[in-house]
């Protein structure tokens, strides 16, 4: 895996451990396994990046202040798993849609509306 900051190649990726290391940017940085990297910001919320087989996941955890502020593709951070899917006009659709509908009634209309 590779690491880039602000399109800069990052020399350190190798010698990162799962201690947090400042890495540039208000970015810290820490290596859980070999297919793992998280990645902190100022505002204290983190992302966890997976490669295996091929495949990125990822994981994103929000810092407190950002509480009940928050719409859009990774849903609603307010522990109401019934509103994560509201649309930009304020809709909230079923929490039980297909994959298909996730895809299409969901995430295609709200990366439109961008």
């Amino acid at each position: 895996m590779e690491l880039y900051i602000n399109g800069v190649l990052f020399a350190g990726y190798d010698d990162l451990t799962n201690v947090s290391t400042e890495i540039g940017g208000n970015l810290r940085a820490a290596r859980k396994t070999e297919k793992c990297l998280d990645v902190t910001f100022k505002s204290g919320t983190q992302v966890q990046f997976c490669v295996d087989k091929g495949l990125m996941t990822f994981v994103v955890t929000l810092s407190d202040e950002y509480f009940n502020k928050t719409r859009g593709l990774l849903g609603t951070y307010n522990g109401n798993p019934e509103d994560d899917f509201t649309l930009p006009n304020g809709t909230v659709l079923s929490p039980d849609l297909t994959s298909s509908e996730i895809h299409y009634d969901f995430g295609l209309v709200c990366k439109c509306s961008h």
